[in-house]
């Protein structure tokens, strides 16, 4: 009927409209022609009018007539399709995936029309906020037009339930209350759509997680009375997501979901595990931040490539962690086509790469290293040997692979061997020794060899690995190393440690057999002044002669050693009686009697023995090699080439001679020295020429030690350095107290020791006591026996030019025992001769003794040297030195203030 109104009004209007414009048109047009013409024109324009009006209007209506039948049979058939539709719309929402409904809001839009009456959606939503209870019969009275889906299903309820009225509060819960008001602003503003979720509980107790979405189409212009309702089953979905975050979120990777620019979207616990960083602190920025500045131009590239479709299968690049670490990461990503957002995937490769990398260098060492690997499995059976495996045993990889390492064995190791060593394997991983194993060519050779378990990344173990050297040259070097430890390099000769260990031995033997075994020590008598004078290659030339000639003296069974530079050690075992010891000894001396012959010169050469015998003088190998030096000091002591056994009373003499070395330690210290002065008188006025110091020891037990017994102890100790030096302060203390008194003693005399002129800076040590005593360098003369002055003429030429330069008067003292060159005599500055007091006590009766002193008193006189008779002690010797016309005078005693004087020997 709408449509048949409106064809009506189209004819009426269509009617008008042509008129209007027909008598607007016609009038101006006839108005156009002349005047007499225009009346027959008016007349003939108005039947013109009715003809042509009469035309449109049997058109028209003609038109609405046929058009008034197609209505009529659209209205039949859409009266028709609609009772149609309405089973076919209900059919799709039953046929539909989801719950759909429709919904009548008409009593929501008349109750907020007629009762709220709102002006703003802000008065409405504070409404509703007050009025929960006008909230709830709001949604109570909605009424379902239609429903399909699984609407049933989803909530748990019939048909029938929700169409007679069922309230929707059953179905939703109080949460839902809260979306319908923000539901009802919404399309209060003119919108038409909103999405909420909501969890429901079925009549049965279960639950289930829904999105529901209400819109109303956008033509109904807040009529409200339809609007469409969507409720979707989502706890499947939402399990579902929850796994897939719940993966997403695994910290075994790096997982990152960012915008095509590089900004970070989404990021997992990964992060914080590899590099430190919190989602908070990523999401919302660009990666690229994060890359090191080498591989950003890279990165870049890379995400080009997922732009244009490509995906990115292994891609490494460098992140920078929390710490400022950089940390190497692996890629897999792509770029979904049409989307502008990359997933990937990372993995933190650092380590593995450096594990890589620690792998290829091992592999490379384990190539390019001198020692044989050798790798099996766990049956034992040869997986893989390096190169310096062939090149050691001889074998080719490809002769050993698969074989058991037995391939290599060279039988001197037994069963009981190898079962210890791999028991230890098992037990702590690993065996280290040595090894006998045999080469491909049958050479049996020593090896080092290490195995150790080689274990996977669970720890489990997988199989061994081998490393090996031959230590051929090792032993060989060992052995040489071992006879040099135990040998003596310039001889050959074994060394003391050798020597003792042959003593301790043959002692035991000699327990079991009731024989005898002794202990020889030969010295080689003079041989440091032959070394010196011949120099020292020489020396080691003679030494290895005497070595020689030694070894042929004694039995093929017997021990011959080298224990010092010109001292041998001899043993002798399976001894019947001590006169096989006299027999082979004496045979030895003789031996080294005869010449030697070094370059073409002859030299002689005599040794002295010491001899102890076991078990008689000991059966302890230290006691008895001492006791043997014992004697041979004694055999020493009658002048070279001779031999002496030990005695007990060596020992008692050795002993004291060690007693008094301990006491002379600290006699200075406690004040157990003190000095003496024996006066020097000129022959001719009988005037004091000078005093020389002699030094006393007062022990309180040993009594008054004479100089004889401690001074050449002292000496052989080096003590006589320090005794030394304390005599010459001492003396200079009180020649100084003497000269300020005004006492005219001539000069006071020192003896110096030999160690004071080799060991020590004596021409300094003068000097500063001089200094310190303020003693006046010509009241201070210093003796130097002549065997020191004639062993080293250029030293002692230099010291003694140093001494004398300070004013000090130098004197050779025991003139004439020593074998002084005349050449070097006359080259050497001194003042004095002292005539040995040896030569004074046979005058006058021994002829010899007064040739010898008037010699040297003419050889004096020749040197413009003075000259002093030691030790005169009678008148007869006093005569006889004036008869030679000798200066020395008669005996005097000291000045009377002097602290001790000795009136038994007087210097003259």
């Amino acid at each position: 009927m709408s449509q048949l109104s409106t064809l009506a009004a189209r004819t009426t209007v269509t009617f008008f409209i042509f008129s209007v414009l027909w008598i607007a048109v016609s009038d101006w047009a006839v108005s156009l022609f002349p005047y007499e013409l225009q009346h027959i024109l008016q007349t003939s324009k108005g039947w013109l009018f009715v003809i042509l009006t009469s035309a449109l209007i049997y058109a028209l209506l003609k038109i609405s007539s046929r058009q008034e039948i197609e209505l009529q049979e659209e209205l039949q058939t859409a009266l028709h399709n609609l009772s149609n539709s309405s089973k076919k719309k209900q059919a799709i929402l039953e046929s539909l995936p989801v719950t759909v409904w429709e919904q009548d809001f008409t009593y929501v839009k008349n109750f907020i029309d007629e009762v709220i009456k709102p002006s703003t959606p802000e008065e409405l939503m504070q409404w509703m906020n007050d009025n929960h209870d006008g909230v709830v019969m709001m949604v109570d009275r909605i009424k379902i037009l239609s429903l399909g889906g699984p609407t049933y299903e989803t909530f748990g309820i019939r048909k029938e339930d929700i169409l007679s009225g069922l309230k929707l509060s059953t179905l939703f819960s109080a949460q839902s209350y809260e979306f319908f008001k923000q539901e009802v602003v919404t399309f209060w503003k003119g919108e038409h759509s909103i999405h909420f979720k909501d969890e429901l509980t079925k009549p049965d107790g279960s639950r289930v997680l829904t999105r529901t979405a209400m819109s109303m189409p956008a033509h109904a212009q807040k009529d409200w009375s339809t609007v469409i309702v969507t409720v979707e089953d989502v706890t499947s979905k939402s399990e579902f997501q929850k796994t897939v975050d719940s993966f997403f979120d695994l910290d075994m990777n790096l997982h990152l979901i960012a915008s095509g620019d590089g900004t970070i979207l989404r990021i997992n616990n990964g992060w914080k595990t590899a590099l430190g960083y919190d989602r908070t602190e990523l999401e919302g920025t660009r990666f690229l931040e994060l890359i090191h500045p080498d591989d950003i131009e890279p990165t870049i590239a890379e995400m080009q490539s997922l732009a244009s479709g490509e995906k990115t299968f292994y891609f490494e690049n460098r992140y920078r962690s929390k710490n400022g670490e950089y940390r190497l990461l692996s890629w897999s990503a792509l770029m979904p086509e049409g989307g502008n957002v990359i997933y990937a995937v990372a993995s933190d490769i650092t380590d593995k790469k450096r594990y890589e990398d620690k792998l290829r260098n091992s592999a490379l060492v384990i190539n390019s290293t001198s020692e044989g690997v050798m790798l099996t499995d766990l049956t034992g059976k040869i997986t893989e040997v390096n190169a310096a495996f062939s090149n050691i045993t001889g074998y080719n990889p490809e002769e050993v692979t698969g074989q058991m390492p037995a391939i290599l064995s060279s039988g001197r190791h037994d069963k009981e061997f190898y079962s210890s060593l791999w028991q230890e394997v098992k037990n702590k991983g690993y065996w280290q020794g040595e090894i006998w194993n045999r080469k491909k060519d049958g050479e049996v050779f020593p090896e080092l060899l290490t195995i150790n378990s080689v274990t996977n990344e669970s720890g489990a173990v997988c199989g061994y690995a081998g490393i090996f050297s031959d230590i051929s040259h090792l032993k060989d070097t060992e052995n040489r190393l071992l006879h040099l430890s135990t040998h003596d390099v310039l001889t050959g000769l074994a060394n003391r440690s050798l020597f003792q260990e042959h003593v301790d031995r043959a002692l035991k033997h000699a327990s079991r057999t009731q024989k005898l075994a002794a202990v020889v020590l030969l010295d080689l008598d003079n041989f440091k002044h032959i070394n010196e004078s011949m120099g020292f290659s020489r020396g080691d030339e003679l030494l290895q002669q005497a070595a020689g000639r030694v070894m042929r003296s004694v039995r093929q069974d017997d021990t011959v050693a080298r224990v010092s530079s010109d001292e041998f050690a001899i043993l002798l075992e399976d001894i019947e009686h001590s006169k096989q010891i006299n027999k082979i000894i004496e045979n030895l001396l003789s031996e080294l009697n005869l010449p030697f012959t070094i370059n073409n010169e002859q030299i002689y050469l005599t040794g002295s023995a010491g001899v102890s015998i076991c078990p008689n003088d000991s059966i302890d190998t230290a006691i008895l090699i001492r006791n043997a030096d014992t004697a041979l000091a004694k055999a020493k002591e009658q002048g070279g080439g001779y031999y002496h056994f030990y005695s007990a009373e060596l020992t008692e003499a050795a002993k004291e001679i060690l007693h008094i070395e301990n006491a002379l330690r600290t006699a200075i210290n406690k004040n157990q020295l003190y000095l003496v002065y024996q006066p020097q008188y000129r022959i001719d006025s009988e005037e004091l020429d000078g005093l020389e110091v002699l030094v006393r020891w007062k022990h309180p037990e040993l009594g008054l030690v004479p100089p004889a017994k401690f001074i050449p102890i002292a000496e052989k100790s080096a003590l006589i350095t320090e005794i030394g030096q304390w005599i010459l302060k001492q003396a200079c203390i009180q020649a100084t107290s003497w000269n300020q008194k005004g006492y005219n003693f001539g000069r006071i005399a020192v003896n110096v020791s030999a160690p004071q002129l080799m060991y020590s800076d004596l021409p300094q040590t003068v000097t500063e006591i001089l200094r310190e005593t303020e003693l006046p360098a010509n009241l201070l003369a210093l003796e130097v026996t002549e065997t020191f002055a004639m062993k080293d003429p250029e030293l002692s030429k230099q010291l003694l030019e140093q001494l004398r330069e300070l004013g000090i008067e130098i004197a050779i003292d025991d003139f004439g025992t020593g074998y002084s060159s005349l050449s070097y005599l006359k080259s050497l500055p001194i003042d004095k001769l002292k005539i040995d007091q040896s030569f004074i006590a046979g005058m006058p009766e021994s002829e010899h003794d007064v040739a010898i002193v008037n010699a040297v008193i003419s050889l004096g006189r020749a040197l413009s040297l003075k000259i002093i008779a030691e030790g005169i002690e009678t008148v007869s010797q006093s005569t006889c030195i004036r008869l030679l016309k000798s200066l020395i005078p008669p005996d005097k005693g000291p000045p009377s203030d002097a602290n001790h004087t000795d009136q038994k020997r007087t210097h003259y």
